[in-house]
């Protein structure tokens, strides 16, 4: 999970931070409904949903307070400092994406069919067990609730029930268009705070119990990530940790080197390629890493070739993969025209860039030669003012 660039991930971080922050502003404490306040502005600027998992926890948070209209203004106005200056200028395209990913073309992609199906219902269920839960902590906690039952300690499930509004949102991904796993990661530290209360609460010798029931997810978090003790297969998003780069840096030093940076504005980087391990995104963080004036653009999601092609006269520079690992049937559907197209072009000329990838394919690296000289006479002519 470390190892993909996923807003979800440090989303999920924010959303137990928020519960935790619920759980103190119940008191009487105006403190905590202000550091509330930042957390949810914190989360707004991560990921427009924010507000479906962090919204029964903070209507949980006001509820239980007498003074609610002040604990209101105490979470919303830090909140709406930190996220107004965004959503004001892309309020529209953030809603458009979201309603897009629930019910548009990629989440028909990603689903798992009708979305009223009991068959969907129960294959999801399974996706989310599997690659998301895992079936030993979905056994374990299973098993800890009936031991609980048994020995009649209804009070660990009374005491659990603070949970729910955590879990609430869950209903909305169990129904929605898209089935993406990665989409419900808020939520699953919730399930692991309620397995991990269950075998508190059931277990007298921890000491030895304890270290036996977890072992195994030990030992499996090590097979996963780094193939020992033995070896398994890639599992959802959990991949094995690959020591070799796929060379992001390299490339941009080397569009670094044949590029005129001095007086000149922010250029664009189109990358033709969508792959886990070779996108945009990736990028882009070496481009910040490396305080590059780049903007990286993708070509994944372009409709026709036309628009790749205007795209691509807006860009300075085209990066793509050839051979290794195929890309995606359902994006980036006409990278191989475009990539065509320009190779072709006498406005394009490739730059030199050896060596191949860890998957087996080779990058290369096409410069657009009318910009290039466009950018050279205006820094002679900033220099000469």
């Amino acid at each position: 999970m470390s190892r993909w660039y996923l807003v979800e991930y440090p989303l999920a971080a924010v959303i137990a931070l928020t519960f935790w922050l619920t759980l103190c502003a119940r008191d009487e404490s105006g403190g905590s409904a202000a550091a509330l306040g930042v957390v949810c502005g914190v989360g707004l600027l991560l990921k427009a949903d924010y507000p479906l998992f962090a919204g029964p926890m903070v209507l949980m948070a006001i509820v239980k307070r007498r003074d609610r209209l002040r604990t209101l203004l105490a979470i919303c106005v830090p909140a709406a400092i930190l996220a107004t200056p965004w959503y004001v200028l892309h309020w529209w395209p953030t809603l458009r994406n979201a309603i897009s990913a629930g019910f548009g073309k990629s989440a028909l992609v990603q689903g798992t069919g009708p979305i009223f199906s009991p068959m969907a219902l129960w294959k999801y269920l399974g996706i989310v067990a599997e690659w998301g839960i895992s079936p030993y902590y979905l056994g374990l906690t299973a098993a800890a609730a009936v031991i609980a039952v048994w020995k009649r300690q209804f009070e660990l499930f009374r005491e659990l029930a603070c949970l729910l509004p955590w879990l609430a949102p869950f209903l909305v991904f169990a129904f929605g268009g898209n089935k993406d796993v990665r989409y419900v990661a808020p939520i699953l530290p919730a399930v692991a705070v309620g397995a991990a209360c269950l075998l508190d609460g059931i277990i007298a010798l921890r000491r030895w119990v304890l270290p036996m029931a977890l072992a195994f997810p030990l030992v499996s978090l090590c097979a996963v990530s780094f193939g020992w003790p033995y070896h398994t297969g890639n599992i959802g998003y959990a991949n094995h940790y690959e020591p070799h780069t796929w060379r992001q840096d390299e490339i941009l030093a080397r569009v670094e080197d044949t590029a005129v940076f001095p007086f000149a504005r922010q250029k664009v980087l189109l990358i033709g390629t969508d792959r886990g391990s070779f996108n945009a995104d990736n990028f882009q963080l070496f481009a910040l890493q490396d305080r590059l004036p780049l903007r990286v653009e993708t070509t994944a999601y372009g409709q026709n070739l036309e628009q790749l092609l205007q795209q691509a006269h807006g860009a300075e520079y085209f990066v793509y993969k050839e051979g290794g690992e195929k890309e995606s049937e359902f994006f980036n559907l006409h990278a191989a025209k475009l990539r065509d197209a320009l190779r072709t072009s006498n406005e394009w000329v490739e730059i030199p860039f050896g060596g191949s990838l860890p998957d087996g394919g080779t990058a290369h690296i096409l410069r657009r030669i009318h910009a290039q000289q466009s950018e050279i006479r205006q820094s002679a002519g900033g220099a000469m003012n």
